[in-house]
C-alpha cells in the first residue's frame, strides 16, 4: 500500500469519525503524520508491516485505547506517547527499540504492555508508577 492509499483511509476514517482503524498486514513502510488528525479512533491496528518510526502526530489521538505494533520494525517510540492518557493496551512487539522513552510512564490507564521478542534492555524508572 503507498502513501496516498494510506491517506485516503485515514481521511475517510476521519470523516466517519471512526473509533477503529486497522492498518494491519498492508505492508506499510512508514505511517503519514496525518494519522494525528484522528482524534475520535479508540483502536489502532498497525501490526505486521514494515514501519520504522511511529510519528510524533501520534500524541494527539487522546482517545485512543489500544494500539497495536507488533511485528515491525519500529526502532524508537517517540516521547509523544505519553500524551496518549487513555490507552489501556499496547502490544510493541517484535520490534527494533533498545529503549523507552520516560512518558510512557504517564500511561496510568495501561492494564497490558507487550515489548517482548524486541531489543529492550531496560525500563524507565518512570514506569513504577504503573505498577
Amino acid at each position: 500500500m503507498d502513501r496516498e492509499e494510506i491517506i485516503f483511509f485515514i481521511k475517510k476514517a476521519k470523516e466517519k469519525k471512526s473509533k477503529s482503524l486497522d492498518l494491519s498486514n498492508r505492508d506499510l513502510a512508514e505511517l503519514p503524520v496525518e494519522i494525528g488528525e484522528l482524534t475520535s479512533l479508540e483502536h489502532l491496528d498497525l501490526s505486521y508491516n514494515s514501519i520504522t518510526e511511529i510519528p510524533p502526530s501520534i500524541g494527539r489521538l487522546v482517545n485512543l485505547k489500544t494500539l497495536l505494533l507488533l511485528r515491525n520494525s519500529i526502532s524508537e517510540l517517540p516521547s509523544e506517547i505519553g500524551a496518549l492518557r487513555s490507552l489501556e493496551l499496547l502490544d510493541a512487539s517484535h520490534n527494533c527499540f533498545d529503549t523507552l522513552p520516560k512518558e510512557i510512564g504517564l500511561l496510568s490507564q495501561l492494564r497490558s504492555l507487550d515489548l517482548s521478542y524486541g531489543r529492550l534492555v531496560s525500563l524507565p524508572v518512570e514506569m513504577i508508577d504503573l505498577l
